[in-house]
Order: C-alpha cells, then sequence, then structure tokens
C-alpha cells in the first residue's frame, strides 16, 4: 500500500486516510453525503470491507469502512475526528483511524486489497467514488509494484480459483505485465494451466 503516515491530532494535509471501526452499519448514503460536504472534498472513495480473514489471527474481522480523500484545502487531523463523531453521533473517537498517505492511487488500490495479497480481496465494483470511471479505472489496473515477487504472486494465486479472479485482484495491467510467470506459478501450485 501507499505508506501511511501517522498523524497526530494538529497534523495538516488535502491527503487523508481513514478507517473506521466500530462493528457498526454506516448508511452507504451517508458516508457518500459526509464525503461529498465535508470540507469541500475533491475526490473521495470508500468501501465496506465485511468478512474480512484476519490474515495474523485466522479470524474474521468486524464490518469496517475505509475512506481515501483528497481535499481542495488542508485540515487536521482532529477536525476529520470530531465531523465523523458529530457527523455519525459516535459516542467518542476511538476505532476511527485517521492518517495521511503518500499516494492517492495506492490507497486506492489498498480499497480492494490488491497491494495486500494476504488480505481477503474485495470487487473494484464495491468502491463508491466520485472520480470518473476511466481515471478509476486506470489507476487500479495500474502495476501494483515495480518489483512484484514471485513470493507475492504465489500469495495472490493461492487466493484464486481462475484467471478471472487473478485478474481482478491483481488488475489487467499487472495481470499483463507478469503473465509469462503468473502461467508458471500457477502450473506448479495448481497443477493446471491457467487457461483451464
Amino acid at each position: 500500500m501507499s505508506k501511511k503516515r501517522k498523524a497526530n491530532l494538529t497534523t495538516q494535509s488535502r491527503h487523508w486516510f481513514i478507517t473506521i471501526r466500530k462493528n457498526i452499519d454506516l448508511p452507504i448514503n451517508d458516508l457518500k453525503k459526509w464525503c461529498e460536504q465535508f470540507a469541500q472534498t475533491e475526490m473521495y472513495a470508500f468501501i465496506e470491507h465485511k468478512g474480512d480473514i484476519s490474515p495474523d489471527s485466522g479470524e474474521v474481522e468486524g464490518t469496517h469502512y475505509h475512506i481515501v480523500i483528497n481535499m481542495i484545502n488542508r485540515h487536521q487531523k482532529i477536525h476529520i475526528l470530531n465531523d465523523l463523531v458529530k457527523t455519525f453521533e459516535f459516542d467518542n473517537p476511538f476505532g476511527i483511524e485517521v492518517d495521511t498517505y503518500d499516494t492517492f492511487e495506492g490507497c486506492l488500490q489498498y480499497l480492494t486489497h490488491q497491494n495486500e495479497p494476504k488480505k481477503t480481496s474485495h470487487n473494484r465494483n464495491e468502491i463508491i467514488t466520485n472520480i470518473d470511471s476511466d481515471t478509476f479505472n486506470s489507476i487500479l489496473d495500474t502495476p501494483i509494484s515495480s518489483s512484484l515477487t514471485s513470493t507475492s504472486l504465489v500469495g495472490y494465486i493461492k487466493q484464486c480459483s481462475n484467471a478471472v479472479e487473478l485478474m481482478n485482484l491483481l488488475g489487467l495491467g499487472t495481470f499483463d505485465h507478469y503473465l509469462k510467470t503468473i502461467r508458471v506459478i500457477w502450473k506448479l501450485i495448481k497443477g493446471t494451466n491457467i487457461e483451464e
């Protein structure tokens, strides 16, 4: 993932990666409204994650939400936390993580976990965004890393039962870029050709 940088309460930024872990169902329309209205958000994308399996414990994680926002003006972390607590009537800010990040693109890719092969993958169609579809798909189809390792590919391949699942997980650009290597690893792990 694009590197998240821990932010203290007075950190100012235009770019924020928010995770809400309150184990409650938030109305999607309310999240969308918050993204559209809060602090002149320029671009946003968010996803609800249900049923994620913790790669460490193997246990099912509670429902949580990831929100990526780019704002027109800089804001402090404390303002974002306070606004989320007020808007969604939370008792406190515990369970809300607000961090800055290096690249918007890396955070968008994290929403589907395409750059975290050990985590439960999500379909890009689950993401709600105000980004035009060509730009959005271009970002998600960009290779995850120019140095994707064979070990990483093994992790991705083990999660998938067919080529379409793997292509959706990696993105078309990455899939095409590594197709020769994918074919070899697929055959070793699955005992069949990827095209079968």
